[in-house]
């Protein structure tokens, strides 16, 4: 993480702990046998696994 010269140290903990609080409120689903992602709880369903795949990964299976 690159730290702007404006902010001061402390500035750089709370973006810290503001981060950790938004990835308390996402869950791993699995798009391929290699590949997690993190998604919201009601993206997580086979239907948009099989979104992802053909429209982020150009996958069509």
């Amino acid at each position: 993480m690159i730290q702007s010269l404006n902010k001061p140290k402390d500035d750089v903990r709370v973006e810290s702990s503001v981060q950790k609080a938004k990835g308390k409120k996402l869950y791993t689903l699995r798009v391929t046998n290699t590949t997690v992602i993190l998604v919201p709880l009601h993206k997580r369903n086979e239907e948009y696994a099989k979104e992802y795949r053909k429209n982020k990964m150009g996958l069509n299976y």
